[in-house]
């Protein structure tokens, strides 16, 4: 069963449906199936984050949340997974290998949104028309369909927002900033919450609730930043206990949750984990992987998190960890300059992540020069990945030059690893190396992020063997 994730902030302005976009893309690029919610009903607007990948203004025009209420609270009958799933969106990511939809507050193409959502009447269908029982099996469906489903909820005390933080979720993410009025109504909403949950008819175990302060200029304001990260460990102590090992420095915990306050994504609605990236510790895109970790985890072996980040982040996806002790180990790949080769050699660079993380440094061995006297630039310890296909055998000195080059780099120590990448007669050149993939080309796999993961277990072995 998939794991329900209420994004709440008592206030608004907090970044909370940026914080959502952001963990819902790196879980689906790390492979899991993710549904996003808007449930932000009078302030709706999270198509605007994919504008890359979809167009928001026909978004607007898609059924969604509101359209599903208003139907059942006149007819006393959900539709069903049939009648809500055909109006999510998907969302394409380069170099997923997950998949991620949206479905909408509901069709803001008329004058008639925010008329039917003043009109929905929580209250009257819970009492009158059995509506806790549909919104169960609504999220039982979710549930059963999703890895992942994050709902972005409406601030402040609201029905909407009840129904978010206490029948609906599995794990609440409270997002909140540096002043009072957030801090406190968050904590009172959440425990507010946890009360109402114990009156449900429905079994629930206890929501943890991942408490994430928000907007933190730590830098220019260093002394006034840590003074309020005091404050948030004292007074986020009962929360944090529900689901934080006694062992762990609560205070700890807050710096490696906190979200600095980066200027330039204040602007418009912005993925970092894309325009950024997640490598360096100081950006957005790295504070969101570590929040979409700790949410694929459930927020369980947070030790693991302090001890070994990365580790941690790697395991939340399912991707190999490599073992490598050193961090100086240099990996060159080369390839043809064709269409599909570049294509191929795109999706082998996403899945090097794990060793670009662990510290290896890989290098995109075609930038260094196009004839075979690159071979001679690069050390004897370092390794070489060759894309094999026919567009790389035909390239100007591949045979006659590049590859003697590199059968005599090989007898100096060189490690070789050629991957045939799309079917072609490769034997007779390549003779004198071992191919990691004789007999699969990894074009003609059906499963290619297996491939490329076999393949990438291979360097990961030769690395850590050599370094």
């Amino acid at each position: 069963m998939g794991q329900i994730v209420t994004f709440y902030s008592y206030k608004g302005g907090v970044g909370r449906s940026m914080s959502l976009a952001n963990v819902a893309v790196l879980l689906a690029g790390w492979g899991h199936k993710v549904l996003v919610v808007d449930f932000d009903l009078e302030a709706p607007g999270l198509e605007n984050f994919f504008a890359r990948s979809i167009d928001p203004d026909l978004a607007k025009e898609n059924s969604g949340v509101v359209d599903l209420l208003s139907d059942a609270m006149a007819t006393g009958i959900w539709p069903g997974i049939e009648g809500w799933l055909p109006n999510t969106i998907e969302i394409k990511l380069p170099g997923s290998r997950g998949h991620l939809r949206l479905l909408t507050a509901g069709d803001r193409s008329g004058s008639e949104y925010f008329r039917r959502v003043q009109q929905l009447d929580f209250r009257e269908f819970y009492a009158v028309k059995q509506g806790g029982v549909l919104l169960e099996g609504f999220r039982d469906e979710l549930k059963a369909e999703f890895d992942f489903v994050l709902v972005d909820s409406r601030t402040g005390l609201t029905d909407i927002g009840g129904f978010c933080t206490v029948q609906l979720p599995d794990l609440i993410v409270l997002l909140f900033t540096p002043t009072k009025q957030a801090l406190a109504g968050g904590i009172d909403i959440v425990s507010r919450a946890a009360k109402a949950r114990q009156r449900l008819p429905f079994e629930r175990p206890v929501v943890p609730v991942l408490p994430v302060p928000s907007r933190l200029d730590v830098s220019a304001e260093f002394r006034l930043g840590q003074q309020w990260l005091d404050t948030f460990a004292r007074d986020l102590a009962d929360i944090f206990a529900d689901w934080l090992p006694r062992t762990m420095n609560l205070r700890t915990m807050l710096e490696l949750l906190k979200l600095p306050h980066i200027p330039f994504f204040s602007y418009g609605e912005s993925l970092p984990v894309l325009e950024q990236g997640t490598v360096d510790p100081t950006g957005l895109g790295y504070a969101y992987e570590t929040l979409a970790a700790l949410v694929a985890h459930d927020v369980e072996g947070v030790e693991t998190l302090t001890s070994d980040r990365t580790k941690y982040v790697h395991e939340s996806s399912g991707i190999f960890y490599p073992s490598i002790e050193r961090t100086d180990a240099e990996v060159f790949v080369r390839y043809s300059y064709s269409g599909p080769d570049e294509s191929l050699f795109r999706e082998f660079w996403s899945h090097l992540s794990p060793l670009m993380s662990a510290g290896v440094s890989v290098i995109e061995a075609n930038t260094l020069t196009p004839r075979a006297e690159w071979v001679n630039m690069i050390p004897s310890s370092a390794i070489v990945v060759l894309l094999v296909s026919a567009d790389y055998l035909a390239l100007k000195d591949a045979i006659k030059a590049e590859l003697p080059a590199l059968v005599a780099a090989a007898e100096r120590g060189l490690r070789i690893f050629p991957v045939i990448v799309r079917k072609c007669l490769w034997e007779p050149p390549l003779a004198k190396f071992q191919v990691v993939n004789p007999k699969s080309p990894i074009a003609s796999e059906k499963d290619r992020d297996s491939a490329w993961t076999a393949v990438v277990k291979k360097i990961a072995q030769a690395v850590g063997e050599r370094y």
